[in-house]
């Protein structure tokens, strides 16, 4: 599930707090899913509070992100 890989990701510091993720697209080639699968991802993790998505800006990598959220927090569907 590319939610729990970028999840994964974030806690372990790839994405520091306040950064940028990379777009749709680049997420997209770089594992190997479709920009739709990439969008449910990036809801998950909005859901979860780990990052916050700008329209025209990014999604942005919230702060409190590293380190207090848990992985252990998904399942399967969302």
């Amino acid at each position: 599930m590319l939610a729990e890989k970028l999840a994964q990701l974030i806690l372990a510091g790839k994405y520091a707090p306040g950064s940028i993720l990379p777009g749709e697209m680049e997420l997209g080639e770089q594992f190997g899913v479709s920009r739709t699968a990439v969008r449910e991802a990036v809801k998950t993790l909005t859901a979860k509070g780990m990052v916050l998505p700008r329209p025209r800006i990014g999604t942005r990598v919230m702060p409190q992100a590293t380190g207090t959220s848990s992985i252990r927090n998904f399942s399967p569907g969302g």
